[in-house]
């Protein structure tokens, strides 16, 4: 490894040099409308989304249109917002989209594992709903104040194409505090309330086996989807 390596026997020449030119991909194109440019990095995002859109749908199922319908409103809201002020839309406006519907989507993800936690701690669906907002609340708030001072200074000291991407850190924290946080609670709340969800627990990707009956004094056996996992092991 890196700790215990030596020189080794061989000997290298030098053969010649190249200079590389940067390759440089638009984000925009200009023509006749501002518009998405067909390139290597949307389909790459793109593939990107589809990939996370199966995984998210895989691990928690109906969650998950939940969640990403809660980031797609506060993307939305954030973009109308956008446009309402008459800002410039650049390629850093579209980085600050990206971020945005990132944060979106971990904190929903946040929510369904405090949520997943409760109810395999034996806590009925309406009090896991209620302890899983309780724990994301202080979460959420620290990345609305971040997102707020960062995207301040941001405007303040940056350039015009980081200004942009500054305004949508900014509106798109405090969107991502009220919809998605919001969202969650209307969404998920009457998800978790309804009477056939115990009866299909697949709909969360639910296992009865890991649920304890705290009235027949069964222990909780779930510390968490790796508690158990030893990442130090070479098995």
């Amino acid at each position: 490894n890196l700790f215990n390596a030596g020189d080794l026997p061989y000997s290298v020449e030098f053969l010649y040099t190249q200079n590389v030119p940067a390759a440089i991909e638009a984000l925009l194109s200009l023509e006749n409308i501002l518009s998405l440019a067909n390139s290597q990095t949307l389909w790459a995002m793109v593939i990107a989304l589809v990939m996370m859109i199966v995984v998210l749908a895989i691990v928690y199922r109906l969650g998950a249109l939940g969640m990403f319908a809660t980031t797609a409103l506060s993307i939305l809201a954030t973009l109308y917002t956008f446009i309402t002020l008459n800002l410039e839309f650049s390629s850093g406006a579209l980085i600050g989209f990206l971020i945005i519907g990132t944060l979106g989507i971990f904190s929903s993800v946040m929510y369904l594992t405090y949520t997943r936690r409760e109810i395999y701690q034996g806590r009925s669906f309406k009090k896991a709903h209620a302890e899983a907002n309780a724990q994301l609340l202080p979460f959420i708030l620290d990345i609305t104040v971040v997102g707020l001072v960062f995207g301040l200074f941001l405007y303040i000291f940056g350039g015009n194409l980081s200004q942009s991407l500054a305004v949508i850190l900014m509106i798109g924290s405090l969107a991502n505090l009220i919809l998605v946080y919001l969202g969650n609670q209307i969404l998920f709340c009457q998800l978790l309330q309804a009477n056939v969800l115990p009866k299909k627990l697949g709909w969360l990707n639910l296992k009865s086996a890991l649920i304890p009956d705290l009235l027949k004094n069964e222990k909780p056996v779930y510390v968490g989807r790796f508690a158990t996992r030893d990442f130090a092991s070479k098995g």
